[in-house]
């Protein structure tokens, strides 16, 4: 009988210690989960916050302090934002442009471009005469942008360049319009 006493004792510990409880499964999961809350609310609170909140920043900064300038002779004695007031946009046919670029590979290399111009006008123009303007103009754009080696057109500082040319290149069709600006809607180097 004390035989049967100590295989019991000894059953009894050999099942307890190959077997978790309920409550220390349920205490471990619990664990865990605070756990990874934790790294999600770090990941939040480090990663992610930093960047919305100063977009906040800039943009009740903006409402508070804001002024109308023109685009060339900004005053650099205030630290206002600046808001450049843009002058009436024409756009250079409802197509893209597409144009072979100059190229030393004997693949062939494309530069697509969209092109509006900015007028400095308070008149309205006429659609016709418009149109007779814009033939020429776009064939000056071609002009210009098939005159550039494609590397050319890799270059950083290259877009400013390109708009300038054009710009010089196509005031003449304007008369006595300015045109203040060329802007690109869309520009691919293929």
């Amino acid at each position: 009988m004390a035989d049967e006493e100590k295989e019991q004792a000894e059953e009894k510990p050999k099942k307890e210690k190959g077997k978790l409880g309920v409550p220390a499964i349920i205490g471990l999961v619990l664990g865990v989960l605070v756990v990874q809350a934790a790294i999600v609310f770090a990941i939040f609170k480090f990663f992610l916050a930093p960047q919305h909140t100063n977009a906040e920043e800039e943009g009740k900064s903006k409402e508070k302090r804001t002024r109308v300038v023109e685009e060339e002779q900004p005053e650099e004695d205030e630290e206002d934002v600046v808001m450049f007031k843009v002058g009436k946009l024409i756009p250079v046919g409802d197509e893209d442009i597409i144009v072979n670029a100059r190229s030393r590979s004997p693949e062939p290399r494309y530069v697509v471009l969209r092109v509006a111009l900015e007028v400095d006008t308070e008149e309205e123009i006429d659609e016709k005469h418009l149109e007779e303007i814009l033939i020429p103009v776009k064939d000056e754009i071609i002009d210009v942008v098939s005159s550039h080696w494609i590397e050319e057109f890799l270059q950083p500082d290259f877009k400013e360049k390109l708009k300038k040319e054009i710009k010089k290149r196509i005031q003449p069709y304007f008369g006595e319009i300015r045109v203040r600006k060329v802007r690109f809607t869309k520009f691919l180097v293929q």
